[in-house]
């Protein structure tokens, strides 16, 4: 995790540093434009998407400051596929690589594995208790029929 926050930092610290004369979209009109469009029905569910105030997003929007640091980890964490670069310098592309996508595919692939072993492995627990319980019925018939009797037998 403190990895992860140094690196929005330093980022985060180099955009401070970028002059946006060619009128890029800042900060705050791709949240506007962009994030809440597409991942949220409305202004309140993308709030309650980053765990983000409303009144808190809403002053920062509204007075086009860029969003606090923290601010920032809470949209990328809640939107993990978002590129943080695209985010705070408005570098593309703005969805991360496929190569983060061919590496949720693996664990995707291997979750799948796993669950398949666990499967037959539970599958044959349920074959050996099946067998268990078999032939201790077939020794409680034979208990049953035996002239000795159960009460005998103990």
């Amino acid at each position: 995790m403190f990895a992860f926050a140094d690196k929005i930092f330093k980022i985060y610290k180099n955009s401070k540093l970028v002059k946006m004369e060619n009128k890029e979209i800042q900060v705050t009109e791709r949240i506007k434009n962009v994030l809440i469009p597409r991942y949220a029905y409305n202004f309140s569910e993308f709030c309650r998407l980053v765990h983000i105030e409303k009144s808190t997003l809403s002053s920062t929007l509204n007075r086009q400051s860029a969003p606090s640091l923290k601010h920032i980890i809470k949209i990328v964490e809640a939107i993990p596929e978002i590129s943080l670069e695209w985010l705070i310098l408005g570098k593309e592309p703005m969805l991360k690589t496929t190569q983060s996508s061919s590496t949720a595919n693996n664990n995707l692939e291997l979750l799948i594995k796993s669950k398949d072993e666990t499967i037959e492995a539970q599958k044959e627990a349920i074959a050996a208790q099946k067998a268990t319980i078999n032939k201790l019925e077939a020794e409680l018939k034979k208990m049953a029929v035996s002239p000795v009797g159960i009460a005998d037998a103990v």
